[in-house]
C-alpha cells in the first residue's frame, strides 16, 4: 500500500489508522530506497569488475604503447602505465594526477626528478 498512496486504493479512515500510516509510509519508502540503492550498487560494481578484468587481461599492442607514451621516448614508463591504469579503472581522476604532477614539478627546483633537501633550500631562498 505504500507505493499506491494517492491513487485512491485504500486510505486510512480512523485516527489510529492515520497515525499508523504516518509512521508506516516513511519507513517503507526508506526501505524501498535502501533496497533499490543496493541493487543499483551491485549493478555498478559488477560492471566495474567486468571492466577491471578486461583491463587486466588486455595485451599491449604497439598502438597502445604509442598512446600511453607521454614522454615521446618510444616506451611506456612505470609511472605512465600506472597513471593510465588508475584513470582507466576510475580510481583516480586524470585532472588530479595532472595537478599532482604540476605540484611535484614546482617542488623539484633542480629538475632532477627528485625532491631533495637542496630543492627545499632553493625554495626557502626564493621566498626571502
Amino acid at each position: 500500500t505504500s507505493t499506491t498512496i494517492g491513487f485512491g486504493d485504500i486510505t486510512p479512515t480512523s485516527d489510529w489508522g492515520k497515525i499508523c500510516a504516518i509512521l508506516f509510509v516513511p519507513i517503507v519508502v526508506g526501505a524501498m530506497g535502501y533496497i533499490l540503492g543496493n541493487v543499483a550498487s551491485a549493478m555498478v560494481e559488477k560492471r566495474q569488475e567486468k571492466m577491471h578484468k578486461k583491463l587486466w587481461s588486455k595485451e599491449l599492442k604497439i598502438e597502445d604503447i604509442m598512446a600511453l607514451d607521454e614522454e615521446g621516448d618510444g616506451g611506456v614508463s612505470e609511472l605512465e602505465y600506472i597513471k593510465f591504469m588508475l584513470v582507466a579503472m576510475h580510481k583516480v581522476d586524470g585532472a588530479l594526477i595532472d595537478e599532482l604532477c604540476k605540484q611535484f614539478k614546482e617542488l623539484d627546483q633542480t629538475g632532477d626528478g627528485n625532491i631533495t633537501k637542496q630543492d627545499l633550500k632553493i625554495m626557502v631562498t626564493k621566498k626571502m
